[in-house]
């Protein structure tokens, strides 16, 4: 129940935030463009941090793999020492890599609940709005019959205003899939989302199962006769869209996983981690396509601006985490060429500092030992001594 109740506060929380957008646009479909536009920009900071850790993990992989690969080949059969020598190198190189899953766990159960709660509170705003669309055309179709006048253009008028309203650029009716479906959906399907409103269940409330039968059927009656008036008029018949939105939410969601698998590439990053990127760039784009296919064009123009802007954020955040991060592990690197001693180090390795000895110290012990007679040749030889010394 403790769940359930939470649910429900968010689906509320979402539906005032996007109603405030709606107002704001006064259309739907900006209204969601916008809406997740800001959201996104919004979670950023935790999808910054996570690419941050990524990629930091990805060039410790990189150092500790080859170590780890060696332990697996001298100890093969067993695997406690293995386990045991791994955490030793971890340790060493302070690698800690339960850590470096926290930011990335952290942000997937973040995006996890933001996609399923808002997939679920849309599909209760089209639900809502489906069965305001079908109270308008009832409202106007017994206006116009108590009213005595065209009960057709009456509907069809009414008609023309919800599609104006609730339509954007092709598709005619968001509430309905960017597909072969009809605008003005079909009974079985109205009534599958309709007996879950609270108008239905306020309408059969205390009735018996023989008259919620006869409600049921009457409303069945009502509905297709209203729905036939809709189309006498055939620019109202056809698909409701074209699979626009069906083609866009595959190509960006490709096309953002690329963006973020060439954002997050290191040097010697791991293989595995390649694979995974791989694999998520054809097992994403077809999940993306799922939804689109079978939700409303409402939530499809969330899935498809979202899946943009993770990649226009994925190549920003890219290009300044691998500006502002150093990399791991650096050691000195000796070039040495045929007619050069000259000796090359990395910007994290500093040359060890040489002892200077001062040649007023070796001239006071000179004269100490050997008096003021010798100390030309003492001088010149101790000079010679520290020549070669310091060649050595």
């Amino acid at each position: 129940m403790g769940m359930l109740s939470e649910l429900l506060i968010t689906n509320a929380f979402w539906t005032w935030s996007l109603n405030l957008f709606i107002d704001l646009c006064k259309n739907y479909g900006w209204a969601i463009i916008l809406f997740t536009i800001v959201l996104k920009l919004i979670l950023s900071p935790l999808d910054y941090m996570q690419r941050k850790v990524t990629i930091k993990n990805s060039q410790m992989q990189a150092i500790v793999q080859p170590e780890i690969a060696k332990l697996q080949k001298q100890y093969a059969n067993q695997k406690d020492v293995i386990n045991q020598k791994t955490m030793e190198i971890y340790k060493k190189h302070n690698y800690n890599v339960v850590g470096s899953c926290v930011a990335m766990l952290i942000n997937m159960a973040v995006t996890l609940v933001v996609f399923i709660t808002l997939f679920t509170s849309l599909n209760n705003m089209a639900t809502i709005n489906l069965s305001n669309q079908y109270s308008d055309l009832k409202s106007a179709y017994d206006t116009a019959i108590t009213n005595s006048e065209d009960v057709n253009e009456a509907v069809l008028n009414e008609f023309d205003d919800i599609i104006e309203r609730d339509g954007f650029l092709w598709i005619k009716n968001l509430w309905v899939a960017d597909t072969y479906k009809p605008p003005m959906v079909t009974y079985d399907t109205f009534f599958a989302q309709y007996k879950k409103t609270d108008e239905y269940k306020a309408g059969v409330d205390g009735l018996s199962s023989e008259q919620v039968t006869a409600y049921n059927q009457t409303l069945s009656d009502e509905y297709e006769v209203i729905r036939g008036i809709v189309y006498t008029d055939e620019s109202n018949t056809g698909w409701n869209g074209y699979f626009i939105l069906v083609l866009l939410a595959g190509v960006v969601s490709v096309l953002s996983q690329y963006v973020s698998m060439s954002a997050m590439k290191t040097k010697n990053q791991p293989k595995e981690q390649q694979s995974t990127g791989k694999v998520m760039m054809i097992v994403l784009p077809i999940i993306m396509v799922i939804f689109t296919l079978t939700s409303n064009s409402m939530f499809s123009l969330y899935i498809i601006t979202n899946s943009a802007m993770t990649a226009l954020i994925g190549y920003i955040m890219g290009v300044v985490i691998k500006k502002t991060t150093k990399p791991i592990g650096e050691a000195p690197v000796t070039n040495v060429g045929k007619s050069s001693n000259v000796v090359s180090y990395s910007r994290n390795y500093q040359q060890p500092k040489t002892k200077k000895v001062k040649a007023k110290v070796i001239e006071n012990k000179t004269n100490k030992y050997f008096g003021t007679a010798k100390k030309d040749e003492t001088t010149k030889n101790n000079n010679a001594d520290i020549s070669n010394k310091g060649e050595k």
